[in-house]
């Protein structure tokens, strides 16, 4: 179980409108609920302070897009284009361009072309 700070996500706010301050975020996973938990209250995530893999970054992105949480998809965004390697590039082409991530995209494209 999660205490999350709503005031930082109008999807939550919506949430707890309509519920009796109990909400369920079912598919989040422990990891990833610790992190955006971090975030919401420090305004920092161990995702970024450690470096964080990939596959978490990828899903906080996605929880942070989720619950509208605009400050931590740029953060996540940040992480992203810095840690962009060979390995990742389809992932994260595929996600910069669903989402119209402009820096990652246009990071993607220098990495490629150099």
């Amino acid at each position: 179980m999660f205490f999350l700070r709503a005031d930082q996500s109008p999807v939550l706010l919506r949430m707890l409108e309509y519920s009796e301050n109990r909400i369920e975020l079912e598919g989040l996973g422990p990891k990833v609920g610790r992190q955006l938990l971090q975030f919401m209250y420090r305004n920092q995530s161990d995702c970024f302070m450690n470096g964080g893999d990939l596959d978490s970054l990828i899903q906080l992105f996605l929880a942070a897009d989720y619950f509208m949480i605009d400050e931590l998809k740029l953060q996540c965004e940040e992480m992203m284009v810095s840690g962009i390697r060979g390995t990742h590039v389809i992932d994260l082409w595929e996600i910069a361009d669903y989402f119209g991530l402009r820096k990652l995209l246009d990071a993607l494209r220098r990495f490629c072309w150099k």
